[in-house]
C-alpha cells in the first residue's frame, strides 16, 4: 500500500512539473514570438533552460524538442488561421505536442514506442502542412533543402529511438526517405491538391515508409506486413485525392 502511494505522488509530482513547465513555454511563444529579435532571444534563453533542467532521456529526443518551437513559431506568425484553427487553436495544439514531448523525456508513458509514434507523426504533418503553405515554384529548392533536413534529422531520432539502426546505418535510411520525401513533393506541387491534401498525402508516405524501416531493422518484415503497408497505401491515396478532386 505504501509503494502505491509512494508511486502515485511521484507520478502526480511529475505531472505538475510536465504541466508546468509546458505553460511557461506556451506563454513564452504567446507572448514572446511577436516583440522581435529580443523575444526571440528570451525564447532560446527559455527552452535552454527547460532543456538543461531535464534528467532522464533528453538526448533521445533532442531534435523535436528544438524543431517543435521554431514550427510553432513559424505557423503561429506567418501562417494565420488554417480553417477553423486560428492563433489559440495552434497554441493549442503546440502545448498538447510539447506536454507529450517533455512526458517522453521524464518517461511518464507506459507506452512510449506508441506515444512517440503517436507524436512523430503529428510532427510530421505540422511540419508538411508548413512546407506546403509556404511552397511556391520559383522556391522549391530553398524550401526543399529545409524540409529535408529536417525531416532527415527527424528520422534520424526515430531511429535512433525504436533502434537498432544507430549511427551511419540510421543516417542512411532518414537520408533516403527524406531524399524520397522531397521528390514526392516536388511531384505534388503540379497537382491539383491543395495544400492540406498534399501535407496529409506527403506524411502518410513518410509514416508508412518510417515504420517499414523500423519493422525491418527489428526483423519483423515480411510478405504480410508488406502487403498491409501497400493495401494502405493504395486505400488512403484514392481517399486523399477523391477527397481533392470533388
Amino acid at each position: 500500500m505504501t509503494a502505491r502511494v509512494l508511486k502515485f505522488l511521484s507520478t502526480e509530482k511529475t505531472l505538475w512539473k510536465l504541466l508546468l513547465e509546458t505553460a511557461v513555454a506556451v506563454l513564452a511563444v504567446g507572448f514572446l514570438s511577436p516583440i522581435g529579435p529580443i523575444g526571440l532571444m528570451g525564447l532560446i534563453v527559455i527552452f535552454a533552460a527547460i532543456y538543461f533542467r531535464e534528467v532522464e532521456e533528453k538526448k533521445l529526443f533532442r531534435i523535436s524538442f528544438w524543431l517543435l518551437p521554431v514550427l510553432a513559431l513559424a505557423a503561429i506568425g506567418f501562417m494565420g488561421p488554417i480553417g477553423p484553427v486560428g492563433p489559440i487553436g495552434l497554441i493549442t495544439v503546440f502545448a498538447a505536442l510539447f506536454f507529450v514531448l517533455l512526458g517522453l523525456i521524464n518517461l511518464f508513458f507506459k507506452e512510449r514506442f506508441l506515444v512517440y509514434g503517436i507524436f512523430n507523426t503529428a510532427f510530421l504533418i505540422a511540419l508538411s502542412l508548413l512546407f506546403f503553405y509556404f511552397l511556391r515554384p520559383d522556391n522549391f529548392w530553398i524550401l526543399g533543402t529545409v524540409f529535408f533536413i529536417a525531416v532527415f534529422l527527424t528520422l534520424k531520432e526515430v531511429f535512433g529511438f525504436f533502434g537498432p539502426l544507430e549511427g551511419r546505418r540510421a543516417a542512411l535510411f532518414a537520408g533516403v526517405l527524406g531524399f524520397l520525401g522531397l521528390e514526392l513533393s516536388y511531384i505534388l506541387q503540379f497537382l491539383p491538391l491543395g495544400f492540406m491534401s498534399a501535407a496529409v498525402y506527403l506524411t502518410l508516405f513518410l509514416v508508412i515508409a518510417r515504420e517499414t524501416v523500423v519493422s525491418s531493422a527489428k526483423g519483423g518484415l515480411n510478405f504480410s506486413f508488406m502487403m498491409k503497408q501497400i493495401t494502405l497505401f493504395a486505400v488512403l491515396t484514392i481517399v486523399v485525392f477523391a477527397l481533392s478532386f470533388r
